[in-house]
């Protein structure tokens, strides 16, 4: 069997805290990166233009489409509930019905 070397947690060494959750860089930071002496490389802001501006019109669309389907969930709710009560009505009805009929 092969000797092994005890770990970190074994050997007492002392483990450093871990470091907090990294924050976003600001939107003025990225661009100073891309920018080379004040003067951005048109592609690469023209591409993250593009890739922005998709992303928007996807979670535009996907936001349209899901308040779509609330408002038809919504409606449906709405309908179920009358039907309900319905339902709920015609058992009363049939119950005043038949205690009548057992009372003659």
């Amino acid at each position: 069997m092969a000797v092994r070397k005890p770990t970190k947690a074994q050997s007492g060494a002392k483990q450093a805290p871990p470091k907090p959750p990294r924050q976003a860089a600001p939107a003025r930071a990225i661009v100073k990166q891309l920018t080379v002496k004040g003067k951005a490389p048109a592609n690469h802001l023209d591409a993250a233009v593009e890739r922005l501006e998709a992303t928007v019109t996807e979670l535009k669309t996907e936001r349209d489409r899901l308040e779509a389907e609330l408002a038809a969930a919504r409606k449906k709710i709405g309908a179920l509930e009358e039907a309900r009560v319905d339902a709920i009505n015609r058992i009363d009805w049939v119950i005043d019905s038949l205690e009548s009929l057992a009372q003659k």
